[in-house]
């Protein structure tokens, strides 16, 4: 297997989309896209799926994005017993947003203060959103929309007008 082509497939599957885990890694689009492509031929599988909000992982992506977390998890290991930081958390942060614009500015914070999680971010309505939160394919869901989901907690009052990095302490 090409490691290059798997570290495309991570990108996107964890970014939810090839224009933020473009910008992510500092890579071209088309790179990406066609690094993925060449996996998904190399297997004759597909891995991930267009929906209106980016890319979502197929069952098999699923399942390699789970082995892929795991051996990438495993290099920043091993850099950090060469770095001497060992104080990084890990694992995989699913955020979800009706208005990404206003959920980049906290999730750029945590991956500052946290680089150890991967973290991704998808879009859709407040509605898609909230039905992500509770069949678990989103782990956070950040929303405008105050009308409580049954299955949810009721909404965190959010003191606007404050600029949202200084309402969010993570």
């Amino acid at each position: 297997m090409n490691l290059t082509h798997l570290r495309a497939f991570h990108l996107v599957a964890t970014h939810g989309s090839y224009t933020a885990a473009a910008v992510a890694a500092g890579l071209s689009q088309p790179t990406l896209s066609e690094q993925v492509r060449l996996l998904q031929n190399a297997h004759g599988v597909p891995l991930l799926r267009r929906t209106g909000g980016g890319m979502e992982t197929t069952s098999k992506g699923e399942e390699l994005l789970d082995v892929a977390d795991k051996l990438f998890a495993a290099e920043r290991q091993a850099e950090q017993l060469f770095s001497g930081n060992h104080a990084h958390l890990q694992g995989r942060l699913r955020f979800g947003s009706d208005a990404p614009v206003h959920a980049v500015p906290a999730l750029t914070k945590l991956r500052a203060d946290h680089p150890g999680p991967k973290v991704s971010l998808s879009s859709g309505n407040s509605s898609t959103i909230k039905n992500h939160v509770v069949n678990g394919s989103v782990d956070v869901g950040i929303v405008g929309d105050s009308s409580v989901h049954p299955l949810l907690t009721p909404p965190l009052p959010c003191p606007l007008p404050l600029p949202l990095p200084t309402a969010l302490s993570f």
